[in-house]
């Protein structure tokens, strides 16, 4: 069949995996990764909640698009 999706081969995937056990540097760097971007990801919802009780506290806040960049600017920086 021309232009379908070839099959999937193993032997690439495994060769890869036995690589990056080989090498500690690989580990760590996929380890740290990984808490980055969850520790990112945490960050971004506990700011995306506190605006809610900003906004419902300081009615400008809803009003001024600019005033909100500052005030997750503000979080952020804590």
């Amino acid at each position: 069949m021309e232009g379908g999706v070839p099959e999937a081969d193993g032997s690439a995937f495994k060769e890869c995996i036995s690589l990056s056990k080989n090498n500690p540097y690989v580990l760590r760097l996929a380890f740290s990764a990984g808490i980055g971007g969850l520790l990112f990801d945490y960050d971004t919802g506990v700011i995306s909640g506190s605006l809610l009780y900003i906004r419902e506290d300081f009615k400008d806040v809803d009003r001024k698009t600019w005033l909100q960049g500052k005030q997750e600017e503000g979080i952020q920086i804590l």
